[in-house]
C-alpha cells in the first residue's frame, strides 16, 4: 500500500485507518530519530510527524507505539 501526498501526517493516518478497518487488532509502530547531540534544528525537522500521527490515531483508539532510533 503507498500513498502520494502533501502531508505525511495525513496520508499516514489514512493509511493506518484503512489497515485498522481490515484488521482490528493491528498495532501501528513509528520511529523518532534520537542525535547525540540534540539542536533546536534538529528538533524542528525530525521531531514532529510521529508524534502528530499518534495523537491523531490516539483520538480514534488505533494504538500506535514510538520506538526510539538512535543515530551516530
Amino acid at each position: 500500500m503507498s500513498a502520494i501526498g502533501t502531508d505525511a501526517v495525513d496520508e499516514i493516518c489514512a493509511r493506518a485507518r484503512e489497515i485498522h478497518t481490515r484488521l482490528p487488532d493491528s498495532v501501528f509502530f513509528g520511529g523518532q530519530i534520537v542525535f547525540p547531540e540534540e539542536t533546536l534544528l534538529s528538533r524542528l525537522l525530525f521531531n514532529h510527524t510521529a508524534f502528530a500521527v499518534q495523537r491523531r490515531l490516539h483520538q480514534e483508539g488505533i494504538p500506535f507505539l514510538i520506538m526510539p532510533v538512535q543515530v551516530e
